[in-house]
Formats: C-alpha cells, structure tokens, sequence
C-alpha cells in the first residue's frame, strides 16, 4: 500500500518554491547514501544554499548511518557544496544528474578532487524518481486549466494502481477503493 501511494504520489507531484525544504531533501539524500560506497573515515560536506544565504547543513557520510545535521558539527569540512533548494530537489528526483548541475555551474563542489568526485558516486536517486510524472516540469506552471486538470485527476482516479512486494495481496486506486 505505501509502495503504491509513493507511485502515486511522484505521479502527481507538483513540485512549488514552498515545498523545496532543503532539510527534507538533504535528509533524504543521507538516507539514500550507499554504505557500501562510503570511505571508510567520516566525510562531512557542508552545503551552502545561494536561495537561502542564512542556512547551512552537514552531511555526515559515514558507515554504517550517514547523518544530517543543522548546526555546525566541530568536524574539519571535507567537502564545501555550493547551490539552491531547487537544484537539490531536482537532482534528488533524478530530473537532472549531478554532473548535469556542475556542468552548469548550478552546483559547485569545492574539496580534494579525488573526494569531489568520489561524491558523485555515493547517493541512490529516489526510489520514485524513474516514474514519469502526469505532466512533464515544464509544463507544470502553465499546465491545463483548473476543470480540465481536475478531469484528468478524476480518470486517474479510476485506473489501478499496482501495489508490489511481498505484502500486497491486491491494488488499490488513490481513491480509496480495492480492486481485484
């Protein structure tokens, strides 16, 4: 059930300024670190935000749990991440990679090269990023009119949605009813 809903709702994600919390991100982004890609001692990068020149965070990447934290952590920086909250929220949603962002100067890496681009390598996209959103980025701002957006909402509704793992003995629409 919650496999399908997180379907469900990358489907339909609509993403707004308001909702690109770079706390949210970032934590996610720990939680999405591969252990098993990690050095072995403790690299802590600090990310500062151009869209939010008052807040930093640090990534504490270290085995086994990699940490988020808000206030400075008494540990030398590694690694020093200059961007925005969207470009974080769009390379966490796999909408552009993080070469992508470099190559474009919206993300800026500053540390030892051999630390730098070893980073790349350490984070999973979200485990929803590869579903094709109802209506291209783009788009969004513009997108249909009010009634013809709630239309397709509606028909969407309707359809089922497939619930995978071990668990899911049925598939149930957003709309609350189980089908076969």
């Amino acid at each position: 059930m919650c496999e399908a809903m997180g379907q469900w709702g990358a489907r339909w994600l609509e993403i707004e300024p308001h909702h690109m919390d770079p706390a949210y991100v970032l934590w996610a982004t720990a939680k999405l670190a591969d252990a098993g890609k990690l050095p072995d001692q403790t690299v802590v990068v600090r990310f500062e935000l151009r869209d939010r020149p008052g807040d930093s965070y640090w990534l504490l990447l270290r085995k086994p749990t990699p940490e988020l934290c808000t206030k400075g952590t008494g540990y030398l920086e590694d690694i020093v991440a200059r961007t925005d909250s969207a470009c974080l929220t769009e390379i966490h949603l796999k909408r552009i990679s993080y070469q992508e962002a470099l190559r474009s100067g919206r993300l800026s890496l500053e540390g030892p090269p051999q630390l730098t681009s070893a980073f790349l390598t350490w984070f999973r996209p979200s485990p929803y990023a590869d579903i094709t959103p109802a209506r291209p980025p783009a788009s969004r701002s513009a997108g249909p009119a009010p009634d013809a957006r709630a239309a397709s909402r509606r028909a969407e509704a309707d359809r089922p949605v497939t619930v995978t793992g071990a668990s899911a003995s049925s598939a149930t629409g957003h709309s609350g009813q189980t089908t076969p």
